[in-house]
């Protein structure tokens, strides 16, 4: 199995989670601690060892492996221990390749409402699983995206959520008519062009954050 470099970037709420060891590891990724430790001996999880010579694995490499590798329907996110303001309700997960139109849409959506939380993903393999764990209301989702597409994500998200279905909303400055009606078809219950518009997505968040302070035009 040859080494791959990690391609995947992880959303910052991983960063004040402590790293774990192989039997952690090996629980979140449903296999047995036997296989965690062969690879890590193969380098395809990268980890570092404490002063006492423990194993220790850092939840961001843990992502991008088991999104590298194709792990996303296993990979049990509510095993995470996340913080627990970043698994509320009152979350909307953006899912977007392009980072420059990440920033803007957040910026869009934060002054709308401070009050809620914004995850960001440019990986659609990653938010395939990351979305039911976050229990998020509202997910924002690109459709082009080069790991794999809007669509795919939207069924596995329809197929995978444990929780309240979120309202799932498309995006796309680019996407041909088939592939907005097949994102439609998979589930969501819109598709808004880039960039966001306040009319457009105004609507969708006071109805489904009504206890919020309502968005003012």
């Amino acid at each position: 199995m040859k080494t791959k470099k990690a391609k995947t970037k992880t959303h910052s709420i991983y960063s004040n989670l402590s790293p774990i060891g192989p039997n952690k590891v090996a629980k979140i990724m449903g296999v047995n601690p036997t296989t965690i430790q062969r690879w890590m001996d193969a380098g395809l999880i990268p980890f570092f060892r404490t002063p006492g010579g423990q194993r220790r694995v850092e939840y961001d490499a843990l992502i991008s492996f088991a999104a590298d590798h194709q792990f996303p329907t296993t990979l049990d996110i509510s095993k995470f221990d996340l913080p627990t303001d970043h698994t509320t309700t009152d979350t909307i997960l953006l899912i977007d390749d392009n980072e420059m139109d990440l920033a803007l849409n957040s910026a869009i959506i934060k002054k709308m409402r401070p009050g809620i939380t914004l995850i960001t993903s440019t990986s659609g393999v990653h938010s395939s699983f990351l979305a039911d764990g976050l229990h998020s209301k509202l997910i924002l989702l690109d459709i082009v995206m080069p790991e794999i597409d809007g669509i795919q994500v939207c069924h596995s998200i329809r197929k995978n959520s444990s929780s309240a279905k979120p309202v799932i909303l498309g995006v796309s400055g680019t996407a041909h008519p088939h592939e907005i009606q097949a994102l439609l078809d998979a589930g969501a219950e819109a598709v808004l062009s880039k960039p966001l518009r306040f009319e457009k997505i105004s609507g969708f968040i006071n109805r489904i954050f009504p206890k919020s302070v309502q968005v003012y035009s």
